[in-house]
């Protein structure tokens, strides 16, 4: 996600996820403050992203046969949360699956879970009692909606 501004300049200035998290130390305060409360995914994402195409995550050195001049490029983080990475495997996920999707409106749906219950549901067994009671839902909260809909048609 980036925010793009105009300053009275004129210049354009980008603001994306990682200025935010890493300008005036807050993601180590953040770090400090929520220690407890972090899970590690998360963790390993925000520190990828903070390597994100620095020399500290690698890079490739290309080298012109001619001239000898060198350029260094960075690898990038490959992380969600990451301005460009982020949404380039967004976009690439989207052209990849959009052949398969009904010509319909769709909808994202998430359904939370407490921390709690995340280590029990690691057994794919939970995994589909969980995905069966979603579905479940869906479909309840769908069709009162179309009843409402229904109701408010006929008057």
């Amino acid at each position: 996600m980036s925010l793009n501004t105009k300053a009275k300049t004129s210049a354009t200035i980008t603001i994306t996820i990682a200025i935010i998290l890493f300008s005036c130390n807050a993601w180590e305060d953040y770090k400090v403050r929520y220690r407890d409360s972090i899970r590690l995914v998360g963790l390993e994402n925000v520190e990828g992203l903070k390597k994100c195409k620095t020399s500290k995550n690698g890079f490739k050195t290309y080298q012109c046969p001619k001239c000898g001049t060198k350029k260094y490029v960075p690898f990038t983080c490959k992380c969600r949360l990451c301005t460009s990475c982020g949404t380039k495997a967004a976009n690439e996920w989207a052209d990849k699956i959009h052949h398969i999707l009904l010509k319909v409106p769709h909808r994202h749906v998430v359904f939370t879970v407490p921390d709690k219950m995340r280590e029990l549901l690691k057994n794919p067994k939970y995994q589909k009692v969980l995905f069966a009671a979603s579905k479940i839902t869906m479909e309840e909260m769908i069709a009162s909606s179309n009843k409402e809909k229904q109701k408010a048609n006929q008057t």
